[in-house]
């Protein structure tokens, strides 16, 4: 039988570590989006409550990796390979300073890191997503992340971050709610995150109506956010994971119960949407104006890129240096990739971008493996969505900077491999 306590240690009992969690998401959704609320940088607080996670996970869980296999190959690969191209080939642009960026207005300015501090900030994420996962056997701690995050958005969309207007070649004047961040993207995927999180705790919520109606509120909170920010790639994640769940239920009712929630949910909000966002997103849906902006410019970027093959097939060209390879183009202004699977390519190489698609059958197939049991019915297929969502995002942005990413990939290791040793 397993061991149903994997927290060893005699004083962890002590440390409030449902709560550390709870504020931890809460705070994961303030981005620089938040900078004028506070002298303090309120960004920072995430990564130093998720340190003091990682501390509780190394001290007190036995169990500490829960990833399948071919996922931590990825992982050590990819590490590796930052270390490589900081540590060896290229030293010197290994830098832990802050440059001023681009004024959005408002006072909100767009501050440019330094190498040394996104290396930091990734590896910090990704050990996060491991402690996180490690956690996952007690019920209460998805919960627990799953409401914080949903508390932490609802803030943000009330008093944090800003009303972005944005001038593009296709369309002049657009408003798109940016939320805690300085990128509307980032406040779609933080819905989409909101979303999964609160989907995933729903299943063990039991019969607590107050736990549920929690739930739902948070599950509507990222609806919200996803409509608000006018995020085509968001908007297609919450598609494509809604269908795949209203496909993969089992019982008819269940089918139809999901689809009308999602359906009201939508309507709501879009019915209390201020009118220059819903015409802003109206247009972005549209498919002339993706025809007209070649998606953004994703379809030239890519282009660029694939044309450029043969200076990153074998070995890639670095951590953060994908754009040293368009820099002849004008796409190289419109910062990276904008697509996950594109820049794994582009900075390891063929070996790290077959690793990464094999860490990413390693978890789907984690999900699918598992027996289809009582709990199973309702788990599965919220798993399965969330990494719909994810996968979805990744094909349109560069995503291993957010902590949302890792905050999904260890909700889906973890409560597949805790469901799996809850049923040995």
């Amino acid at each position: 039988m397993p061991d149903k306590k994997p927290d060893g240690g005699r004083f962890h009992k002590a440390l409030p570590i449902d709560a550390a969690l709870f504020v931890a998401m809460f705070f994961s959704t303030w981005g620089s989006g938040m900078q004028n609320l506070s002298s303090f940088d309120l960004s920072k607080i995430f990564p130093l409550l998720a340190a003091a996670i990682i501390l509780y996970a190394t001290l007190f869980v036995k169990n500490k990796v829960v990833f399948p296999r071919a996922f931590n190959w990825f992982v050590a690969f990819y590490l590796a390979h930052m270390v490589f191209t900081y540590a060896i080939a290229h030293p010197e642009l290994l830098t832990f300073e802050h440059t001023e960026g681009v004024s959005h207005g408002a006072d909100f300015v767009d501050v440019t890191e330094g190498p040394g501090i996104t290396c930091v900030r990734v590896v910090l994420f990704i050990v996060f997503s491991y402690a996180f996962a490690s956690l996952l056997w007690k019920r209460e701690r998805l919960r627990a992340a799953a409401l914080g995050y949903g508390a932490g958005l609802f803030v943000v969309l009330l008093v944090g971050g800003y009303t972005l207007a944005e001038t593009s070649r296709a369309h002049e004047g657009e408003l798109r709610n940016a939320g805690g961040f300085l990128d509307p993207n980032s406040l779609g995927f933080s819905g989409v995150a909101a979303a999964s999180l609160a989907l995933l705790a729903m299943v063990d919520a039991g019969k607590s109506r107050l736990l549920r109606a929690a739930l739902v509120a948070c599950l509507v909170v990222g609806g919200v956010a996803v409509l608000q920010s006018g995020s085509r790639t968001a908007l297609m994640a919450c598609l494509f994971g809604g269908v795949l769940i209203v496909t993969y239920l089992d019982k008819f009712s269940k089918k139809v119960n999901m689809a009308i929630a999602g359906v009201v949910i939508a309507a709501t909000t879009l019915a209390f949407m201020p009118a220059a966002l819903l015409d802003s997103l109206k247009d972005r849906v549209s498919i002339s104006r993706a025809q007209a902006d070649h998606g953004a410019n994703r379809l030239d970027i890519w282009s660029n890129y694939a044309d450029a093959w043969p200076s990153y097939a074998v070995g890639g060209v670095g951590f953060l240096l994908s754009r040293d390879v368009i820099r002849n183009n004008y796409t190289a202004t419109l910062s990276m990739t904008h697509n996950q699977y594109f820049e794994v390519l582009v900075e390891t190489g063929a070996v790290g971008f077959a690793l990464f698609l094999a860490a990413l059958w390693g978890l789907w197939n984690g999900v699918l493996a598992r027996t289809r049991d009582a709990r199973g019915r309702l788990l599965q297929p919220m798993l399965l969505a969330a990494m719909v969502g994810l996968l979805t995002e990744f094909m349109f942005l560069n995503l291993f900077y957010s902590r949302e990413t890792w905050i999904l990939f260890g909700a889906v290791a973890g409560l597949s491999y805790h469901w799996k040793d809850e049923r040995a």
